[in-house]
């Protein structure tokens, strides 16, 4: 059972989720706002950015597009893909909630409010840890919305969309490294010369197994931070996914040379061991 303390949550859960079955219910039904939703629009742009970006690697692969002008039309993808991710970003912390009108929607909320709060006691009654009580917090989640907030209050500024890459890019699924490339390459034409932007676009291509954007992203950082450890130690990522060993021994050896005292180096000696 949940202590005082626990009881106490539970209470003002229930109460600020009356509070807000409650407004909608008390607002005169020709005074309900409407939704105004952009967002279906903004998210099949954003899929057809990205599905453009993916077309450019097919035709690197079917070699339509040879190393300039892959270089350019990536780019622009890249670019069209970070444009519409921030509007659908900002659609979706604009847009308010859709507002009942009718009795029957009233009703509704009503019962759907009713049902929440019984559903909340259950779960509050039950024994952990079928239960709720102290739930655990999802920090992943709320660094994202923060970094989403500063983002949205100022797209740019670079330490904002830096945040929001680095939030994107300590999740795991496809979607979350998908926005964290978006940001990286909105953060590139914010600053062309951030090293460490490139390399971690190159990290999150080689995550999702987009080598040869990898590929790309570090070409192009050699031209502003060739003397970075970070240019051989992820030309050896790629080279091994690749199935490469030998390029992969080239890379790693340089790495260790040219930053000997880098944390990463155990691991790296350690996949020279193996291989």
């Amino acid at each position: 059972m949940p202590d005082l303390g626990e009881l106490l949550v539970l209470v003002f859960i229930i109460a600020g989720a009356g509070v807000v079955v409650a407004r909608p219910l008390l607002m005169p039904g020709d005074e309900a706002p409407q939704r105004d939703d952009r967002t279906d629009e903004l998210e099949l742009r954003h899929r057809l950015a990205l599905d453009a970006l993916r077309d450019v690697e097919a035709d690197r692969r079917a070699g339509s597009l040879d190393g300039a002008a892959y270089a350019a039309v990536r780019a622009e993808a890249e670019a069209a893909a970070g444009v519409t991710l921030h509007e659908l970003d900002a659609a979706r912390v604009a847009t308010p909630l859709p507002a009942s009108s009718t009795g029957r929607s009233r009703r509704s909320l009503l019962a759907g409010g009713t049902l929440i709060a019984g559903l909340l006691l259950v779960a509050f009654a039950l024994p952990r840890p079928v239960g709720i009580a102290n739930p655990t917090l999802d920090p992943r989640a709320d660094r994202v919305a923060s970094a989403l907030e500063r983002f949205n209050a100022n797209d740019r500024d670079p330490q904002a969309v830096s945040d929001l890459a680095d939030a994107y890019l300590a999740g795991d699924t496809l979607d979350e490294l998908q926005r964290a490339q978006a940001a990286l390459v909105l953060l590139i034409n914010l600053q062309p010369a951030n090293a460490s932007a490139y390399a971690r676009l190159a990290t999150a291509q080689l995550r999702t197994g987009d080598l040869d954007g990898a590929t790309a992203t570090l070409d192009r950082m050699g031209t502003v931070a060739a003397d970075s450890p970070d240019l051989p130690f992820l030309r050896g990522l790629v080279a091994r996914a690749r199935g490469d060993a030998d390029e992969a021994r080239a890379q790693f050896e340089t790495f260790i040379r040219v930053a000997p005292d880098d944390p990463r180096v155990p691991m790296i000696e350690a996949l020279l061991a193996e291989s």
